[in-house]
C-alpha cells in the first residue's frame, strides 16, 4: 500500500480507514457558519472511476478524468476546510500468477469554486448548467483566465499560495516555494522547487495585473474574483 501525501490529507487514517470500494453518492453541502450559509462543497469517496461518474455531472466524462489525474497537482489552492485524499493499494492475491493491479481510491472534499477554479486552470468545457455557476462567481474573468499561458496561469497559483513577496517594489519568490507543476515541462523547476527568474516573474505578474486578474494591496497580491 503506498500512501500519497496531499495537503489535508489523513495519511492512512480517517476516511480513507474505512471500505472505499462501495462509492458514497456525492452530495452538495451547504456549509453553516453563525447560522449563515458561507460556501457549497462537492463530497465524493471511490475510486477514479466513481469520481469521474460524479463529475460528468458538471462536465464530459473525458474532461472529468482530466480533472481527477492533476487534482494533486493543485494541492496548494485547498483552503483548510478542503480535502483531498489518496490511497494506493495492490489487491491481495494467493496466485502469484495473477497480475495485481493497484488501485487508487479517493476522498474528495471540494469547495464548488475550487473546481471551477481548477477547471479554468486547464480549460474544461462544463456543462450548461455548471457553466452558469462559474460565470456567476468568476464573471467575464474566466475567459480570461482560460487564455493565460502556462506560465501565467503557475504564477496566479503562486499568488494564491502566498508565495511572493513585494519588497521594495520587487516581486521575489520566497525561498519554500513548491513547483505546481501546471507546466510539465517547465524549465524553471528544481526538483520541487518553483525557480522561476525574478524578471521574468516581475513580467508575468504585471500581465495578470494588466489583465485585471490580479491587484496589489499594499504590499501583497490578491485575486480580483
Amino acid at each position: 500500500m503506498i500512501l500519497l501525501g496531499i495537503r489535508g490529507m489523513m495519511f492512512g487514517s480517517g476516511r480513507l480507514g474505512e471500505d472505499v470500494r462501495k462509492t458514497r453518492l456525492n452530495s452538495i453541502l451547504e456549509i453553516k457558519k453563525n447560522g449563515e450559509t458561507t460556501m457549497k462543497h462537492i463530497i465524493i469517496q471511490g475510486n477514479e472511476n466513481d469520481i469521474i461518474s460524479e463529475l460528468s455531472q458538471y462536465m464530459s466524462p473525458s474532461n472529468a478524468r482530466i480533472i481527477v489525474r492533476n487534482l494533486p497537482a493543485f494541492n496548494e489552492l485547498l483552503d483548510e476546510d478542503e480535502t483531498l485524499e489518496l490511497k494506493r493499494e495492490c489487491p491481495d492475491s494467493k496466485d502469484s500468477m495473477d497480475f495485481l493491479i493497484p488501485t487508487t481510491n479517493y476522498y474528495v472534499n471540494l469547495k464548488m469554486t475550487t473546481l471551477a477554479f481548477i477547471g479554468l486552470l486547464l480549460d474544461i468545457e462544463f456543462t450548461k448548467g455548471f457553466a452558469s455557476f462559474v460565470l456567476s462567481v468568476f464573471g467575464i474573468t474566466a475567459d480570461a483566465i482560460r487564455k493565460l499561458s502556462d506560465t501565467e496561469k503557475c504564477v496566479l497559483l503562486l499568488v494564491k499560495a502566498e508565495d511572493i513577496l513585494i519588497r521594495e517594489d520587487k516581486y521575489v519568490l520566497i525561498d519554500s516555494a513548491l513547483c505546481n507543476n501546471y507546466a510539465r515541462n517547465c524549465d524553471c523547476r528544481q526538483y520541487d522547487r518553483c525557480k522561476l527568474a525574478e524578471d521574468m516573474l516581475t513580467a508575468t505578474i504585471q500581465k495578470l495585473l494588466d489583465k485585471n486578474i490580479i491587484r496589489q494591496t499594499d504590499n501583497k497580491l490578491v485575486y480580483r474574483f
